[in-house]
């Protein structure tokens, strides 16, 4: 029930979002820390505007719930400097342009999808469907990274209504699996 980038799960965040592997700030911490920077800057679900303390407190219990030293050490403000460099670099990342180039990415699938569709043997005009022909192969050729980026989906993670057990929100790809099984 919400769209959120690099949500945490029960994996390590590293090897869910291989994209945050790419950042010093991050492997350089543990992979609890860093489910509290992902929590400290966006997981407002817990209260409605809270105060700095309150989203610290509610970070820390969500990272660290069995762990109350580290609650308090983390609710009070005071960590070391990875933790605050871990910090200041999630804080670069603008979801809203991570969604915008996920869905982007997400349509010019589809379009890529009812090109092929077309039946470009219907043509009499022998230039006409050679430029389909070779619209796509082009289309061939830029589907590996067209694929890499619909799967690394730039951290975005949709989830549907949440049910009795605790699942993972749907990926890009599987939806494109349950469309592509309701098409058959």
């Amino acid at each position: 029930m919400g769209t959120y980038i690099f949500k945490p799960t029960d994996k390590n965040m590293l090897r869910e979002y291989p994209e945050l592997a790419e950042f010093d700030e991050f492997t350089s911490i543990r992979n609890d820390e860093l489910i509290f920077v992902w929590n400290l800057l966006f997981d407002s679900s817990a209260i409605d505007n809270p105060s700095d303390s309150d989203k610290r407190k509610s970070a820390a219990k969500k990272a660290f719930s069995g762990d109350k030293e580290k609650v308090a050490l983390f609710t009070s403000g005071k960590y070391a400097p990875e933790i605050k460099a871990a910090i200041e670099c999630m804080e670069t990342f603008n979801p809203s342009a991570r969604m915008r180039a996920k869905y982007m990415i997400d349509k010019i699938f589809y379009d890529f999808e009812n090109i092929v569709k077309k039946d470009f043997t219907v043509l009499t005009d022998v230039s006409e469907a050679k430029k389909w022909s070779d619209l796509k192969l082009d289309i061939i050729k830029s589907l590996p990274g067209l694929i890499k980026q619909i799967e690394r989906g730039y951290g975005v993670v949709e989830e549907k209504e949440k049910k009795e057990s605790k699942e993972r929100g749907t990926t890009f790809a599987d939806s494109i699996h349950e469309f592509m099984n309701k098409e058959n």
